[in-house]
């Protein structure tokens, strides 16, 4: 099993005990989906596109709860002002456990394969993982359900299942690549104004070269301190898939690459069928506590 030590205490306290504003939004995502994308993105529409240099690093922005490395202090989002912004990796059972109708989720969600591709080059990277292993090991590893939070088809299915409920909005990395602008106007998700007016002004911030350029969102301190040489947090903006990975033995035109087929799929804690059942979760297991992955 592909992971890193995780605070469990933190992890525990966050899912059973922690409070959530009823304003409060969540961005959540397997590993590598595109998160910290739809974090710049989902910043820019609360700040009207206006970033200051005052400003502190996106993950001081929207702050994932269950870090408790970067985040020591869990008390520090009690100042922040809301609506505010939450980063997640889980599943959707493994949500905190006090959330309510009124809060908002964003599930984004991108292909298997571009997916297994960047978390490779994702744990390759870090030093905390002390992983140098051959991309072919790692897909193996990943189809298998052995790295954080997988296995991945299990953690579509479970936030899938939820689809129709009106808080939650399901992206899809590939059509924001094609049409970021359209995947984000009009939505009620985030309850902010998304003046059109801004729109072009939110894209271009957006863009993978101008968030390789600010530090805040390129994590340029973390490449100097836990990154290996040459190996950067933000590495590439096209499909991580082509040439130099066609030889990896992924099955064609199976289960695993078909996220329709996956969302069909009953995920465990999926009660929508049940209406007595429908908002209880399963109990939190010590295989189901996820390790640390930025």
């Amino acid at each position: 099993m592909l992971v890193t030590p995780v605070d469990t205490k933190r992890f525990e306290f966050v899912h059973q005990d922690w409070a959530p504003r009823t304003d409060d939004v969540f961005i959540a995502s397997f590993p590598k989906s595109g998160t910290t994308w739809t974090q710049q993105v989902v910043r820019l529409i609360y700040s009207r596109g206006l970033i200051l240099d005052s400003d502190p690093s996106l993950h001081a922005i929207i702050p994932w709860l269950d870090d408790s490395e970067d985040l020591p202090d869990l008390s520090v989002v009690d100042s922040m002002t809301s609506p505010r912004v939450f980063k997640s990796h889980n599943p959707y059972h493994l949500l905190p456990r006090k959330l309510t109708e009124s809060n908002r989720l964003i599930y984004v969600t991108r292909g298997a394969k571009d997916t297994a591709v960047s978390m490779y080059f994702h744990t390759f990277g870090f030093k905390m993982y002390e992983y140098d292993k051959a991309i072919e090991h790692f897909i193996g590893e990943f189809r298998e359900g052995r790295v954080e939070y997988g296995p991945y088809w299990t953690h579509l299915a479970s936030w899938y299942a939820q689809r129709e409920r009106h808080n939650i909005r399901v992206l899809h990395y590939e059509e924001m690549q094609v049409d970021l602008r359209q995947r984000f106007t009009g939505c009620q998700f985030s309850r902010a104004t998304f003046d059109p007016r801004r729109n072009r002004r939110i894209a271009q911030l957006s863009t993978f070269s101008s968030m390789k350029k600010d530090p805040r969102t390129s994590m340029q301190l973390w490449d100097e301190e836990q990154r290996k040489p040459g190996m950067p947090f933000m590495r590439k903006v096209r499909p991580e898939t082509g040439p130099t990975t066609s030889h990896l033995n992924w099955p064609r035109n199976s289960t695993e690459n078909s996220r329709k087929n996956v969302w069909d799929q009953r995920a465990p804690g999926d009660h929508s069928n049940n209406p007595k059942k429908r908002h209880q979760r399963h109990p939190l297991r010590s295989k189901g506590v996820p390790s640390r992955s930025k």
